[in-house]
């Protein structure tokens, strides 16, 4: 999706990596914030705390690709 100000949640169905598509911004995981920018990954674990923040002048464009628990 694309993100204007900024989201925040936690991990709780499955495992995530998010891919940013377009923009800039940073992306806290757990304690540890990192800025990210296109092109740029990041995996996030089941019970984790997310949140993203668009801080550049543009749209903050991500892809999120969930990895299932296993039966």
């Amino acid at each position: 999706g694309t993100l204007e100000g900024g989201q925040e949640g936690k991990i709780e169905e499955e495992e995530e990596v998010w891919y940013v598509m377009n923009g800039s911004g940073a992306v806290r995981v757990g304690g540890e914030q990192t800025e990210m920018k296109m092109g740029d990954a990041i995996a996030v674990r089941l019970g984790e705390e997310l949140s993203f923040a668009n801080e550049g002048k543009g749209d903050f464009e991500l892809m999120a690709i969930g990895i299932g628990k296993s039966p």
